[in-house]
């Protein structure tokens, strides 16, 4: 039963990963105090999962509609599938790096569900840029592209979570404790940075006690069901085994996709995670959710581009 229970653990992580930063439905549970952090170690294989589903959209949409439209199609679906999870985290860091005047005030800003004018042109920017990135390439090279970006991006997480400490505390990840009576609804996303004792549980829908940092021991259902932002869960120390695995999915994905020049988009997006966790510890002090959602953004952007510019000069 034991060795039956460890040969699972790693599936049941999975789920965690793929329930944490998708739409994708799973199978409920309860989350532990290190689950989100164990979990993390699949992110860049979730990362894969919904490169592939951007692919499938491309493949199917192609041949009816053409490339353009097809393409539009592809990235709406990588979006979608994930919530628009990294995307709502580029938009909040925006608004947030560059509407205050110091980090407690520009991580007040990030806890403003709202979008600004910042966050509101850096979307627009960003996903501008990776649309116009892909339109021109055919589906081989679209794959290549896309499958590397959302890989590393989701490797930049593991990154950050190791070199930056949490934001506005060791408490929290750009926030404070839940006011006391505020409860947590079935399907709701639980607020950046909020953290429960280890080893507790919190049923849906039951109150938070006053000044409960919160986040690992909330029920399955509401904790999967998505949150608007990565949490402090992730940030510490992973095992070898989890590095082992995070690694080669990195490494595989880059050796298929760009062969001997592998290490241009893995320097292109370690040159963009190291340049935002600069700017992440210069502004807010620290990491939040959403900067690791913005870190995403950045480094999946720099990725393709870097697929890009090889397969323009015929080096793929």
């Amino acid at each position: 039963m034991v060795r039956a229970r460890a040969l699972l653990e790693p599936l049941r992580l999975f789920a965690v990963a793929v329930g944490f930063l998708t739409r994708v439905p799973v199978p409920q549970t309860d989350i532990g105090a290190d689950d989100l952090r164990r979990a993390s170690a699949f992110f860049p294989l979730v990362g894969l999962g919904v490169a592939g589903v951007g692919v499938a959209v491309r493949a199917a949409f192609e041949p009816i509609w053409g490339t353009g439209v097809a393409t539009l199609a592809a990235i709406a679906a990588m979006i979608l599938v994930t919530g628009a999870f990294h995307e709502d985290g580029l938009a909040d860091t925006a608004d947030g790096l560059w509407g205050g005047w110091d980090p407690a005030a520009r991580l007040a800003i990030m806890r403003d569900s709202r979008i600004g004018t910042y966050g509101a042109v850096a979307l627009i920017i960003v996903i501008a840029l990776r649309a116009g990135l892909l339109l021109p390439l055919g589906l081989a090279d679209f794959t290549r592209a896309v499958i590397c970006g959302h890989v590393l991006a989701r490797a930049s997480t593991l990154l950050l979570a190791r070199i930056l400490r949490p934001a506005g505390g060791p408490g929290s990840v750009g926030g404070g404790p839940l006011p006391a009576g505020d409860r947590l609804p079935a399907g709701d996303r639980l607020p950046a940075g909020d953290r429960l004792p280890a080893g507790d549980r919190l049923p849906a829908g039951d109150p938070l006690p006053a000044g409960t940092p919160s986040t690992a021991g909330v029920d399955g259902e509401a904790l999967l069901s998505g949150r608007r932002r990565l949490g402090v869960s992730v940030v510490g120390p992973l095992g070898a085994q989890g590095i082992g695995a995070a690694a080669v999915v990195v490494a595989a994905t880059l050796g298929l996709a760009a062969r001997a020049w592998a290490p241009i988009p893995l320097a292109a997006g370690l040159i963009v995670c190291l340049g935002c966790a600069r700017l992440f510890r210069r502004r807010l002090g620290g990491i939040t959710g959403d900067a690791f959602g913005a870190a995403n953004q950045m480094v999946e952007l720099a990725a393709v581009a870097a697929i890009v510019a090889l397969a323009r000069a015929g080096l793929l």
